[in-house]
């Protein structure tokens, strides 16, 4: 009976003890491969609290890359799976993307119509929002600003957080007029002022100069931070679209230099083929 008794707290034990992710992590640790980064080094599995500023704030100083395939397992485990409302377009942005929209790859643009591909700076909605979402980024926080630079083609954001408002009359520029604070653990960021020569994403989508962005940027645990983003342009899109991403701590890695595009590269050469025998129209 004493055998038997001890096998039962045995076995309540461990149920309490193999939570979903500690399940997850034993099938990592048993049989199956171990999980890796996009570099092929182990995912870091243990979760680690946030580090914090001297006021208090957590700290998203760090290099951050997207997840590899793994770490989105992991991710979707600990968090939830990722879920991007779909696009509800005004019949304006249905009609561009329509035009832009490549109709033998579904999912990408036509290369000839691409404003990237002649050499247009990509704006912020296209850095967080296009085929650039899985470049590699760094953040430095201050108390006055968080500065975000993009390895793709280096840009550089400012995010003032010591207060001040939007200003007057900001303009449009490439990556608007940013300004954040923080609401608890979470910084809130709100971006204004956007040009639009560029396209909304890789596939062809459009926005207009009165596209708002709002991002909310939370460090879940030491590896792990989540940007929750609303896109709102009334002319664009009939009900604000959503997006989450998830991205990962590199602490071993730099940023590179990585221009893709400038007068005279042989991605631009190329690309000037396509425009020769094709013709392009701007948003209306």
């Amino acid at each position: 009976m004493r055998s038997r008794s001890l096998r039962s707290i045995v076995m309540i034990v461990t149920v309490l003890v193999l939570s979903p992710w500690a399940m997850v992590r034993a099938q990592w640790l048993g049989g199956s491969p171990v999980p890796r980064r996009q570099d092929g080094k182990p995912v870091v599995l243990d979760r680690n609290p946030a580090p914090r500023t001297t006021d208090g704030r957590p700290d998203l100083t760090g290099v951050w890359a997207a997840p590899s395939t793994d770490e989105q397992k992991i991710l979707a485990d600990r968090f939830g799976s990722i879920r991007r409302e779909p696009m509800a377009l005004t019949p304006w942005a249905q009609e561009q993307y329509e035009y832009n929209r490549d109709p033998k790859e579904g999912f990408s643009g036509r290369p000839e119509l691409n404003p990237a591909k002649n050499c247009v700076p990509l704006t912020t909605a296209q850095l967080i929002t296009g085929g650039t979402s899985s470049a590699t980024i760094e953040m430095i926080q201050s108390p006055k600003r968080l500065l975000i630079l993009y390895q793709w083609d280096h840009n550089i954001r400012q995010v003032w957080t010591d207060g001040r408002g939007h200003a007057e009359d900001p303009g449009l520029t490439w990556l608007g007029d940013s300004i954040g604070k923080w609401m608890g653990d979470t910084l809130v960021v709100d971006t204004i002022g956007l040009r639009n020569e560029q396209w909304f994403d890789g596939a062809g989508h459009v926005h207009s100069p009165e596209l708002r962005i709002e991002e909310r940027y939370q460090r879940l645990d030491f590896d792990t931070v989540q940007i929750d983003i609303t896109y709102d342009d009334p002319k664009a899109f009939t009900t604000p679209y959503k997006r989450r991403h998830y991205y990962r701590l590199r602490p071993d890695w730099e940023l590179v230099e990585d221009v893709r595009c400038y007068v005279g590269s042989e991605d631009w050469l190329n690309e000037q083929e396509i425009f020769k025998n094709t013709s392009t129209r701007g948003l209306e």
